[in-house]
């Protein structure tokens, strides 16, 4: 994964989507919730985010999301 994109543990966020949407968004249910540059704990943190943040998913690995801050920072 590159700079940008948000992975976080899927216990900390929690998937919604409507009926008919192509994009996925995901709420983060915990605080101050790290986003790092890969799946894992060895990849470095970018940031934190807290509950209630949005981010439009893109693809998952294992138990990590990685997906768009809605409002903020983008992947490439």
């Amino acid at each position: 994964m590159t700079a940008g994109p948000v992975a976080q543990a899927a216990q900390d966020v929690v998937p919604s989507h409507a009926a008919g949407q192509q994009a996925h968004v995901c709420t983060v249910n915990a605080d101050r919730a790290n986003f790092r540059g890969g799946p894992g704990t060895e990849y470095p943190v970018l940031g934190q985010v807290d509950r209630g943040q949005q981010f439009v998913y893109r693809a998952e690995s294992g138990e990590w999301f990685m997906g768009d801050l809605v409002g903020g920072r983008t992947g490439v």
